[in-house]
C-alpha cells in the first residue's frame, strides 16, 4: 500500500491533512475488512443515500418552514426571523419545532449547523464546484 511520506521538516499542512485522511480511511477499511477503495465507495454511497433522504424530507416542508430554515441557517434569531417574515415570534417557534421534527434534529443548534439548508437538489448542483477546477 502506498502511503504519503511526511517529514518533520515538511511543515506542509495540506500534505499532513492528506496523510491524516488516508490513515483514517485505512483504519476504517481495516476495521470493516475491506479495501480502501471499497470503503470510499461505501462512504460515497451512504452520503448519496443521506442526501436523497434529506431531499425527500425537504420536499415535505411548507414554503414558510423552508423560509424559516433558510433564515436560521443565515444566523438570524427568532425575533429577527419574525420581523423579516412579518409573523409573530411564536409562529416562528412553531415552524422551527415542526422543521426539527421533519428533519430529525434534536435541538435548534443541531438544526442551525446541520448540512440541510433548504436548497433543492437543482440549487445545490448549481453551486457545486466543478472538478477539476478550471
Amino acid at each position: 500500500m502506498i502511503r504519503p511520506k511526511i517529514t518533520e521538516a515538511d511543515g506542509d499542512f495540506e500534505v499532513r491533512l492528506q496523510a491524516d485522511i488516508f490513515l483514517k480511511l485505512e483504519t476504517l477499511a481495516c476495521s470493516w475488512g475491506i479495501s480502501i477503495h471499497e470503503a470510499i465507495r461505501q462512504l460515497i454511497d451512504a452520503g448519496t443515500r443521506h442526501l436523497e433522504q434529506q431531499d425527500a424530507q425537504l420536499q415535505t416542508l411548507s414554503p414558510k418552514q423552508t423560509e424559516v430554515l433558510k433564515c436560521l441557517k443565515a444566523g438570524l434569531s427568532v425575533k429577527e426571523i419574525a420581523s423579516q417574515l412579518g409573523v409573530k415570534e411564536e409562529t416562528v417557534r412553531t415552524h422551527i419545532h415542526r422543521v426539527r421534527g421533519i428533519l430529525d434534529c434534536s435541538d435548534l443548534l443541531s438544526l442551525r449547523f446541520s448540512g440541510v439548508n433548504g436548497d433543492t437538489p437543482a440549487q445545490r448542483n448549481h453551486r457545486a464546484p466543478k472538478f477539476p477546477p478550471s
